[in-house]
């Protein structure tokens, strides 16, 4: 009865799952199932935690399909009682091992670490269990109780969640119910009622029962798609390794719940109950150890991370779409290769599996070169997802990192120097343009001999894409690979054996605590959408201009005087508009008229009459209007509207009536009266008399007739007159509208330039890069370029401690004297007796060191990288005589002991010093203000994205770079040297741990990426005590007098900084190294003058720079 209750609560609980609980007296509980039902829970006597085979197959078809965390259920939840049971007493927290770094550190949120969940029923440092009546909030002590241990995790690095790969069987049991953490830990699981607990389980056993018999399902193995883009087939790695990842994972799975399974049965076997009625061990605790085994963050197993704007960047240029490549408007990228290079050359062959397995082995440890970019090309703006390969290093193929190149074979390389192998590295990286391979290292073996004896060793160059590192991580990769390298040399030297340098490069363990798929998930999270407005407002300018007050008057007076011209001709073409349109409507009016006598018509419908002249034969028509007026004539004002009956004419001449009677009078009209002729009137057998009457009166009606014929003509003459007067007058109106129109429109536009003169509008200038192409001393040609070692030169340029501790102050005292104007803006002038503030009083002392805030006590040390852009600002103003310009500025992104990765990049910097008067602190308080800002939205815009959308100038040929004291240090104690740090072609010391040097020689010929073209270009290194670097310079374009005149003038503009408390101005800082230093001196004056009061003898020299060459140049 005791297991049945169990059971129950096992079924709803995911504690009593795991807790062995003591049996209670038998008066403690009532029985509520049969004894048959709770011999299916009863446990194999003698064998504590096993069951019979009914009883696990059953269980196993049951709770199949649960996934109870382990840590809720060994953990906290271990203490809750099942209602009726006995208080099993308290007992102890368990300790769950901290997950971090070998110093207990844990890792940021960002990699992957989730956030602690608070747990229910803790007091202080023990955990009570529950009563009955209690709610699982609801915690107080009670009797202790041992605890199951909880293992602690195998690996003590993070990693982000991922969902578990599901077999077979779990595919066909997802419907079954999966408990959440709240589900397992509410009261009404525990209280529920028990017969619907029965009711429900017996179904469950149907059901389990028929879903036993079905055939299991084969789960169909991943292919990729059949039409994935070519560039996108490097990715189907990187798929496979994932899921080869996975499936390890099952497999670890399952071997810790063998483990698991193994541990808690013996820890049963150990408590102080029988252990007959132990909780049986099913599949649903191997689903839990399974569930937590997914929940607990033991490794970084994350397979794929959010790409930055700038992988995306490159991305998109060297792997476009389908419809960028088919669109006539989109350009598809045709510039240099987006590869990063560095060339070392080997004073002997190199052992090829030793650099294999040591490239392997230093590429594994920083997965983000092994990344693959993927994009499913049949998804209309799909996402980039950037894919890592988590293939042991072992199981990577040899060809996969390392290109071993056969100089036999290969035509361009049979004489092996620097210039054929800068040839072949470009071509090599311009097959490689689309991202299949991210790093690589070519190793070119010569056939001969070492040095030594005649040969030329070997060179080693490590290619690696823009998309993966920058230059200081293919910088830090390839030192470390060389690094690695020279300890294996050095056994294979002593004569170990194999096993013991694999032992050596199995043991290379990776020096950086953030990594950078933790940079772009940090990227991701905190989008920066204000980005490309702040590049728009440095790269392009928004500008009004400015008049003449004298010139503003005259203006004025102007603008006055077209305005009343503009009054008078908007009158005048207002009356001949009017005019205009008066004389179009009289003369349509005209023109129908006369249209209408032409055809005859009129209101009444009567059409044109025709009349032939008896005498003449003519054919005389007879418009309506003449035609009445003819009525009128011949019949009298009484027959106007008659239809020209000639009775009454004949009857007022007294015409007998059977004359009439003869002539038909009844049936004639005008017309046909007027045609009639004496042979017509002789055939009517008519009087004489009569007959001469009728002749008499019919040639009346014939002259009546063109009488009328003659006034119509006179009318129809007289609308022509008029017609073409009013043509006239309406050409003449519209000549002169016209040119009204015209005066009008060139005052309009006299008045809206004068205006526009007096109120400018605001234009968008786009501020130029600043070039020195015309202060070249060469004429540019393509010998260098031909050889990535001798592209550019290097000047060395030394800043002494006493310079760089001057400008640390001059900064601080600017930023104090920054805080006490804003104090003393906000303090209020009527108290008197407010007390200063530690700024303001510290400024206020007589030393001039506390007067600008340096403090001896200082713990961080300040940096003069915006004192040395504002130095460099006004040397390029000197130079090029530029006020306004953009400057390259390289930003690093690094942080939190972040080393491989794209986190730098070239941006733009706009330079103002047009303003008159302009002072260095106000240059100094600007460009620091910029570099801040940089930080701010570099990461969100890459360069090329920026030139793109605002249209600005390609590359920036004038640029600066600085490498602050934190960076620098933290360089320099990871094995950098400062030579690594300015890119120098210099020997390398390999060998960074160990106090003896290595017997093979290296040195660095090139570091290249033509990807960022420049001319000139300042390097500093902030070291505690000063400043190291120089002027890098194309040599097909300068010489090194030249530039080193340059750097001599920057050294001079650094020591005419003042930390007095008066404010310097550029010119004068201009003028003075003018008078100073340069007026009637030889060119070597500059190098002793600049180091006249350096009584320590701290400055460093050229030596510390190039390895013991004393020449500007590097030689090889």
């Amino acid at each position: 009865m005791v297991a049945r209750k169990r059971e129950q609560v096992s079924s709803l609980s995911s504690t009593t799952s795991l807790l062995a609980q003591p049996r209670p007296s038998d008066h403690t509980l009532t029985p509520i199932t049969s004894p048959a039902r709770l011999a299916k829970v009863r446990s194999v006597p003698g064998i504590p935690g096993k069951v019979s085979a009914e009883v696990g197959n059953t269980n196993k078809s049951l709770d199949k399909g649960r996934r109870i965390s382990h840590h809720a259920s060994m953990g906290v939840l271990g203490a809750i009682q099942p209602r009726g049971l006995p208080s099993l007493g308290d007992m102890p927290k368990p300790q769950r091992p901290r997950s971090g770094g070998a110093n207990g550190h844990a890792r940021p949120l960002s990699a992957g670490r989730r956030a602690p969940e608070p747990n229910a029923g803790i007091v202080g440092n023990r955990i009570a269990p529950l009563h009955t009546s209690m709610s699982l909030t609801d915690v107080s002590g009670r009797n202790s109780i041992p605890v199951l241990p909880i293992q602690a995790p195998r690996s003590m690095s993070r990693r982000f969640t991922s969902t578990p790969s599901l077999t077979a069987d779990d595919d066909e049991d997802d419907h079954l119910s999966t408990f959440s953490r709240s589900a397992r830990t509410s009261v009404t699981s525990i209280t529920s009622d028990t017969s619907s607990v029965s009711d429900r389980r017996v179904k469950e056993d149907i059901s389990c029962l028929r879903r036993r018999n079905r055939p299991a399902v084969k789960k169909r193995p991943f292919k990729p798609p059949p039409d994935m883009p070519r560039w996108n087939t490097s990715t189907r790695v990187a798929l496979k390794a994932k899921k080869a990842t996975t499936d390890d994972d099952s497999n670890e799975v399952n071997m810790r719940r063998a483990s698991s399974h193994e541990g808690l049965q013996d820890g049963t076997s150990k408590l102080s109950f029988n252990s007959d009625d132990a909780p049986a061990l099913d599949d649903s605790l191997d689903n839990d150890l399974a569930d937590d085994d997914e929940d607990e963050p033991d490794e970084y197993t994350e397979t794929k991370y959010p790409v930055t704007p700038y992988q995306l960047d490159i991305f998109t240029k060297v792997c476009p779409t389908q419809d960028d490549v088919d669109s006539s408007t989109s350009s598809i990228y045709s510039g240099p290769p987006l590869y990063v290079s560095q060339a070392y050359h080997l004073d002997r062959p190199v052992q090829s599996s030793d650099l294999v397995k040591s490239v392997k082995r230093v590429v594994n440890s920083y997965i983000v070169l092994r990344t693959r970019f993927y994009r499913n090309d049949r998804i209309v703006d799909a996402d980039v997802e950037g894919l890592l390969d988590r293939v042991d290093w072992k199981d990577v193929p040899d060809d996969e990192h390392v290109d071993i190149v056969d100089v036999d074979s290969e035509p361009s390389l049979t004489v092996l120097n620097s210039e054929t192998l800068t040839g072949f590295v470009r071509t090599w990286m311009q097959g490689r343009e689309r991202l299949d391979k991210t790093f690589v290292a070519l190793l070119v073996n010569d056939s001969k001999l070492s040095p030594r004896h005649g040969g030329n060793g070997a060179w080693l160059v490590f290619c690696t894409s823009l998309a993966v590192a920058d230059e200081m991580s293919c910088c830090w990769v390839a030192k470390a690979v060389l690094g690695l390298y020279a300890q294996c040399d050095r056994m294979r030297t002593e004569g170990r054996g194999d096993s013991e340098v694999d032992a050596l490069i199995g043991g290379y363990k990776p020096r950086e605590y953030y990594d950078f798929v933790g940079f772009a998930y940090d990227m991701e999270s905190k989008p920066n959408r204000h980005a490309m407005t702040y590049w728009k407002s440095q790269c392009i300018e928004t500008v009004q201009e400015v008049v003449d007050q004298r010139e503003k008057a005259d203006i004025e007076a102007q603008l006055g005087k077209l305005t009343k011209e503009q009054e008078v001709l908007k009158g005048q073409m207002g009356g001949l508009k009017k005019r205009k349109g008066d004389l179009e409507a009289e003369l349509t009016t005209l023109r129908e008229q006369r249209k209408q006598m032409e055809s005859g018509d009129d209101t009444g419908g009567s059409g044109m009459r025709t009349y032939q002249d008896p005498t003449t034969g003519e054919i005389i028509r007879i418009p309506h209007e003449a035609k009445l007026a003819l009525y009128k004539t011949v019949l009298g004002e009484e027959a106007g509207s008659a239809d020209g009956n000639i009775l009454g004419l004949l009857a007022k001449h007294e015409v007998p009536i059977d004359a009439q009677r003869k002539i038909h009078a009844s049936t004639l009209t005008i017309e046909t009266f007027a045609t009639l002729t004496e042979s017509q009137l002789t055939e009517a057998n008519l009087l004489t008399k009569d007959r001469r009457k009728i002749l008499a009166l019919a040639e009346y009606v014939r002259n009546r007739i063109k009488e009328c014929l003659q006034e119509a003509n006179k009318v129809k003459f007289a609308v022509e007159r008029r017609i073409a007067k009013c043509a006239r007058e309406l050409e003449g109106v519209s000549d002169t509208l016209k040119s009204a129109q015209d005066n009008l429109e060139a005052n309009d536009d006299m008045c809206i330039r004068l205006g526009n003169i007096l109120r400018p509008p605001y234009v968008e200038i786009k501020v130029p890069p600043i070039t020195l192409d015309q202060h070249a001393a060469k004429t540019s040609g393509d010998d260098e370029e031909r050889d990535y070692g001798n592209t550019y030169g290097f000047v060395p340029l030394n800043i002494p401690p006493e310079i760089v501790q001057n400008l640390r102050l001059f900064h601080d005292g600017q930023r104090a004297t920054a805080r006490q104007r804003r104090l003393h803006s906000q303090r209020s002038f009527t108290d008197s007796s407010h007390s200063t503030t530690d700024e303001s009083s510290s400024v206020d002392s007589e030393d001039p060191q506390h007067q600008f805030g340096a403090r001896e006590h200082r713990r961080r040390i300040s940096s003069a990288a915006a004192v040395c852009l504002a130095a460099y600002s006004v040397l390029l103003k000197h130079i090029s005589g530029c006020d306004k310009y953009l400057l390259g500025v390289l930003q690093s992104f690094r942080r939190n002991g972040l080393l491989i990765g794209p986190v730098s990049d070239i941006f733009p910097v706009k330079v103002d010093l047009t303003r008159k008067g302009i002072t260095f602190n106000s240059l100094l308080g600007t460009l620091s203000r910029t570099m801040k800002e940089l930080r701010r939205y570099g990461a969100a815009c890459p360069l090329s994205t920026i030139q793109s959308q605002l249209g600005i100038a390609k590359s920036l040929p004038v640029q600066f770079e600085y490498i602050p004291y934190r960076d620098a240090e933290h360089w320099i104690e990871k094995g950098l040297e400062v030579s690594d740090l300015l890119l120098l072609p210099t020997s390398v010391n390999a060998q960074q741990n160990t106090a003896e040097a290595t017997t093979l020689k290296m040195e660095r010929r090139w570091f290249s990426q033509e990807t960022n073209p420049f001319d000139v270009k300042l390097v500093l290194v902030e070291t505690s005590t000063s400043l190291i670097g120089g002027i890098r310079y194309r040599q097909n374009k300068f010489d090194v007098e030249q530039v080193g005149k340059w750097s001599k003038k920057f050294e001079a503009i650094l020591e005419g900084i003042d930390v007095g408390p008066r404010q310097i101005q550029i010119s004068s800082i201009i003028s003075r190294f003018y008078q100073s230093l340069w007026q009637g001196q030889p060119s070597g004056s500059g190098a002793s003058t600049s180091s006249q009061g350096d009584s320590t003898g701290q400055r460093i020299s050229s030596h510390h720079l190039t390895g013991g060459s004393v020449d500007p140049i590097p030689e090889e």
